[in-house]
């Protein structure tokens, strides 16, 4: 069943890659937040 095994391997591939392209959008977000909230906490009225 050697046929079988390429197609297995792309959709196994395809979520790797996937997961991989979550994990960097939630990265991004994070950083983004940081960056929001310490621009916020630096305008923000003492």
């Amino acid at each position: 069943m050697t046929g079988g095994t390429p197609v297995l391997g792309n959709i196994l591939s395809i979520s790797d890659y996937n997961k991989l392209q979550l994990m960097l959008a939630c990265n991004n977000t994070v950083k983004l937040t940081t960056i929001i909230f310490c621009y916020w906490g630096v305008k923000k009225p003492h």
